[in-house]
């Protein structure tokens, strides 16, 4: 994965997306402006305080915010455990090159 392409904000959006809460709640709950939280949904870069705040509020491990989109949405479908073992059969089966 190449950190220089993560953009910590669309995690940041996603993750509060598939949370049970509303973005007007998560904002009062980390006591931030909805205009505030919008702007860190937009942000590749968000400090290490918001952060450990944001996955407090959700409930999540901070390392979430440092994974590719793919890899959160596989890890957050319903079907999670069913994707990782289809992903594991399909890498065994890859041709190996030389």
């Amino acid at each position: 994965m190449n950190y220089n392409d993560l953009h910590i904000g669309k995690n940041i959006e996603f993750l509060i997306s598939i949370s049970k809460h509303k973005k007007f709640e998560i904002a009062e709950m980390l006591g931030i402006s909805r205009q505030q939280l919008r702007l860190i949904e937009k942000s590749e870069d968000v400090s290490t305080a918001m952060l450990k705040k944001i996955a407090f509020v959700l409930n999540i491990d901070i390392m979430d915010f440092v994974c590719d989109l793919v890899s959160l949405e596989l890890k957050y479908s319903p079907n999670y455990q069913l994707k990782e073992i289809f992903i594991e059969m399909n890498i065994q089966n890859q041709p190996k090159t030389n």
